[in-house]
């Protein structure tokens, strides 16, 4: 039989628990999050890159790189065409990204910032 002095301590080491786990599961909430955008966001700078590389479009490569992208938000401005030509023997196309997202909790900050990055040899 339970001690009549004991009561209640359960509720208190809940408490006392509580904000721990609390801040685990929105922690995790978070760094899944921002794992799917910047995944997201590495492959919608392969595509630019392929576009690039292929087509020796700058235009075209930030096209591709906005329509492979899954996350919403994801503009033109936000995609830098590094090489504009794909003329010279050994040159690369390179597609950089930053994109700035909102996080899900907002326990960590409003915002953060991922980026993407692809080389890939013009000409395929």
């Amino acid at each position: 039989m339970p001690d009549h002095r004991e009561r209640g301590a359960a509720a208190v080491e809940f408490a006392l628990v509580l904000p721990v786990l609390l801040l685990l599961l929105v922690g995790t909430i978070d760094f899944g999050w921002a794992l799917v955008i910047n995944g997201n966001i590495a492959s919608a700078a392969r595509a630019g890159a392929r576009e690039m590389a292929l087509s020796k479009d700058a235009t075209a490569a930030r096209g591709a790189a906005v329509a492979a992208s899954a996350v919403g938000g994801l503009k033109a401005s936000d995609v830098a065409v590094l090489s504009t030509s794909c003329t010279a023997a050994n040159a690369d196309a390179v597609v950089t990204i930053n994109y700035t997202y909102p996080t899900l909790t907002g326990f960590f900050g409003a915002t953060r910032v991922s980026t993407g990055k692809a080389v890939m040899r013009c000409g395929g």
